[in-house]
């Protein structure tokens, strides 16, 4: 963040702080055995956090041969927005990836910059945008070149 508040933040070491918070629930919820741990008033479903974390998906992507499309915003902190870009390099068939700008990880346009503070009110805001029309003409285009007019 930028201005007194980022500094203030920076000076106190919340982004750290928070890094190793996630860290240990990371690390509580995998070496559980309990299908949903309790955390303060929270509930967080630990099989499926055990699950996702022990995914690797290289195997099933070697086996895609069909053409892919990937998407991400350059807006979203839930999944790294470069990372779309490594589904080409896995898949055994043809495949595009877009970064949309401005687009987060709800799949709408966000106007304000990417904030871990303000993530929960932008994605309240959010809900009741309409999806990305930049998204929803990249998807079009493609479906065309890709599926539409290779059956026809």
């Amino acid at each position: 963040m930028k201005g007194f508040l980022g500094l203030l933040l920076r000076g106190l070491k919340v982004h750290k702080i928070s890094s190793s918070k996630q860290a240990k629930l990371f690390d509580e919820l995998i070496t559980s055995n309990e299908t949903v741990v309790k955390k303060g008033i929270a509930k967080i479903n630990a099989k499926w956090m055990r699950e996702h974390f022990q995914y690797q998906n290289d195997e099933d992507l070697a086996g895609v041969t069909c053409p892919i499309l990937a998407i991400t915003g350059e807006k979203d902190v839930q999944v790294d927005p470069m990372h779309v870009h490594l589904f080409k390099e896995k898949v055994n068939g043809p495949a595009d990836a877009y970064n949309v700008r401005a687009m987060n990880h709800l799949l709408r346009e966000q106007e304000e910059p990417v904030s871990m503070l303000k993530l929960k009110s932008i994605y309240k805001k959010g809900f009741s945008k309409p999806l990305s029309p930049e998204m929803l003409s990249i998807m079009k285009n493609w479906a065309e070149k890709n599926i539409l007019l290779k059956n026809s």
